[in-house]
């Protein structure tokens, strides 16, 4: 709050000499932060388009693979900027630019994690270009088969939440020292490098954009190190308890398109 109001000082003041939003990036997630039913509203586009006419820099921080944003709307992608792979991998106009792979063997935590085979229903493999989702109960798998070169994010979708959260213990148990274990869904657990992750990237974002200002925006626990490491952090009403808790304000629900709130408090 204490950073909103400096902001709206500085703009009745005058000493904002150029775009009202020139100093402030703002960083989102998709899914469920600014979709509602994998719908993106009108109210989130237009506020998109008019944060970027008075100097804002918006830029999508997703879990998706890169393959996976296709669906974006143009507008979502018009700064040049992505994030993906669940702050792994940042695009600079569709060039990977900033790569942070798995610190150790994908192979040895598929190994790890299939000691518990019959709680998967399917886990997807990251790379660079974007993910291919596996299936163990199909006929055609063959792990041996999967390339396992240049991988910054494995994703695991259990059968059950209870068994999401078993296993992602286990997996902070045996990868902790060397890897991040989150949740992005109630039924999955994901495992990528400790020097990588949303708060990571959006940082390194910042700082190479010589932003003065960090807005960020999130639902799920996968987003927490994004809204820590933002100057001001909003969450829609949707969001779990956990990222409400370390958000610095809790908007509408993304059904009603959040940015619409979000830009007009800033």
């Amino acid at each position: 709050m204490r950073m909103l109001k400096k902001l709206r000082t500085q703009k009745d003041k005058g000493k904002m000499q150029m775009g009202m939003f020139d100093d402030i990036l703002i960083c989102s997630d998709y899914d469920n932060t600014l979709t509602f039913e994998d719908v993106f509203s009108a109210e989130n586009i237009e506020a998109i388009g008019n944060f970027r006419k008075n100097g804002g820099t918006f830029v999508m921080v997703t879990g998706r693979g890169y393959n996976g944003t296709d669906c974006f709307a143009p507008i979502l992608k018009a700064d040049g900027y992505l994030i993906v792979n669940n702050g792994t991998v940042l695009y600079k106009n569709d060039k990977a630019i900033e790569v942070i792979p798995l610190d150790i063997p994908p192979i040895d935590v598929i190994n790890e994690v299939f000691k518990s085979k019959d709680f998967i229903e399917s886990f997807g493999v990251y790379w660079v270009e974007g993910t291919t989702r596996y299936y163990p109960d199909d006929d055609s798998f063959d792990l041996e088969k999967i390339n396992m070169e240049n991988v910054t994010k494995l994703a695991f979708f259990c059968d059950t939440q209870e068994h999401a959260d078993i296993l992602s213990e286990k997996a902070v148990e045996k990868f902790g020292n060397f890897c991040t274990v989150m949740k992005s869904l109630p039924k999955n657990f994901e495992i990528l490098s400790k020097n990588g992750g949303k708060g990571i990237m959006v940082k390194k974002l910042k700082e190479m954009l010589d932003k003065k200002v960090l807005v960020c925006l999130g639902d799920y626990d996968s987003d927490i190190s994004m809204l820590e490491a933002a100057d001001i952090s909003f969450a829609p009403s949707n969001a779990t308890q956990n990222v409400k808790d370390v958000s610095d304000h809790i908007v509408e629900n993304s059904q009603k398109g959040i940015l619409r709130e979000v830009i007009g408090m800033l």
